[in-house]
This record gives C-alpha cells, sequence and structure tokens, in this order.
C-alpha cells in the first residue's frame, strides 16, 4: 500500500471538498508532526538538502536518521544573494566543527538543476562541482512533480518518517513552513492547486528544501499502513 497523506485521502477516498480550499500546504501535516530532542553526535552521516537560488532564497535542511531510522531535521538555514562558498563555509563553521564532524559523513542533495546552475557571483562550475571541489559528496535529484513531491513530504510528516528536532532554529523553519501556500484564484477565490513561489516568497524556498529531503528517501515508499478513519480526517481539520 502506498504512503498516502490525509489530505490525498480525503480528497480520492472520501471525497472531501473542503481540503481542496485549504490555502496553507502543511499546516495539517505540522499537526501530525513527531518532536524530540535530538543531538548530533560525530558518528552520525548527515544529509543536507538544497534549495538553488541568488536573488531569492538558497535554503538547506539538515538531517540525519535516528536509532530507530527515521529521519530527523535538526536544523534549517537559508540567505540570498550568497556565492556557493558562504555555504560551504557555513557548513563547516555552524555544523562540521562544533559537532567534530567528520566531513566524509555528509552528503549534499541538490535539486536537478544543481548539475548545471553555477551561482554566478564567484564561480561559473555548476553547483554540483563546486560541492564536489569542496569535497563533499553530492548526489543530484532527477526531477519530480511538484505535487508529487508535496505528496511524499505530506505522508512521511503525517506517518512520523520524517520527524522534527526540538530547538529553536527548527521552530523558526516550522513557522516559514506554514507559511507555504497555494496560488489562489484572484477572481473565484478557488485554490488552483499551484504553490505559491516566486522571489521574496521565502517560505517555498524552505518548504522546497525540505521536500527535496523527503524526495531522496520517501519517493514511492511502500509502508504497511492503515488507512485513516473519518474522525481522523475531521480532526486534522483542527488550526495547528
Amino acid at each position: 500500500r502506498k504512503m498516502m497523506s490525509a489530505e490525498r485521502y480525503s480528497q480520492e477516498i472520501l471525497c472531501d471538498l473542503e481540503v481542496a480550499n485549504e490555502t496553507s500546504i502543511y499546516s495539517r501535516s505540522l499537526r501530525m508532526a513527531e518532536r524530540r530532542d535530538s543531538k548530533v553526535s560525530t558518528k552520525d552521516k548527515i544529509f543536507i538538502s538544497f534549495d538553488l537560488g541568488i536573488r531569492d532564497a538558497t535554503a538547506m535542511t539538515f538531517g540525519k536518521f535516528t536509532e530507530d531510522n527515521k529521519l530527523i531535521v535538526f536544523h534549517h538555514y537559508k540567505n540570498n544573494n550568497q556565492p556557493t562558498k558562504h555555504y560551504i563555509d557555513y557548513i563547516k563553521d555552524e555544523i562540521l566543527e562544533p559537532n567534530k564532524l567528520d566531513q566524509r559523513n555528509i552528503t549534499i542533495i541538490l535539486p536537478h538543476d544543481g548539475r548545471n546552475r553555477h551561482d554566478a557571483i564567484e564561480t561559473l562550475v555548476s553547483r554540483e562541482k563546486a560541492y564536489k571541489d569542496a569535497g563533499f559528496k553530492v548526489q543530484v535529484l532527477s526531477q519530480v512533480d511538484v505535487n508529487e513531491a508535496i505528496e511524499t513530504t505530506r505522508a512521511a510528516i503525517q506517518h512520523h518518517e520524517l520527524i522534527f528536532a526540538k530547538n529553536n532554529n527548527i521552530e523558526e523553519f516550522i513557522s516559514f513552513l506554514k507559511e507555504y501556500e497555494w496560488k489562489i484564484n484572484k477572481l473565484t477565490g478557488e485554490n488552483t492547486g499551484i504553490p505559491n513561489h516566486g522571489i521574496n516568497i521565502s517560505a517555498s524556498n524552505s518548504a522546497d528544501s525540505l521536500e527535496y529531503m523527503a524526495i531522496t528517501f520517501f519517493f514511492k515508499k511502500k509502508i504497511d499502513k492503515a488507512a485513516y478513519t473519518k474522525e481522523q480526517i475531521r480532526n486534522l481539520g483542527r488550526d495547528y
């Protein structure tokens, strides 16, 4: 059985039309999210997923697997108008050195355009090559439909495969995720089913970086989970 989010189950199985009119993409999922204390150890393998930008933000989401094999997001960072070297230095100064991590245990996850997109500030090489030249392992994703990426991320959060650390940095990250919304037709007021992306919409950069993390580990994954009940669906409708 495919892992399914409450939103998709509610629309496709229960034919709930109210779900289609909600604007916040992740508020329901965040209501269900598992939170726990988390510390980075010297033996941890760290995964850093990027949403790449220059004029709009470049966002990084940091995750690792727990002892019970859940992917926990423990840190997030974003900035704009910065060269690739800025993010390389950030990883080394804020994550590697304070936690005494071996750089060989870091994997950079880039979206599909990481193979040919450069930062146009300090270097004309691709982001993929820039991070490899800095000594990191790099994985470049294939392109995935944005709605499938959202569904994969929602389902992973709701089924507690993807969880969040308890710290101030992640509290801020979650606030960004709650602001990620669907575009609304200005004439009809209807949800278009298209995520709101663009320059100065910082929530989309944060959300995209999380989605790339989810795609890497959970896209098309099958798990043995019971279907949602109608009562569970109704409870999900409450404000986060």
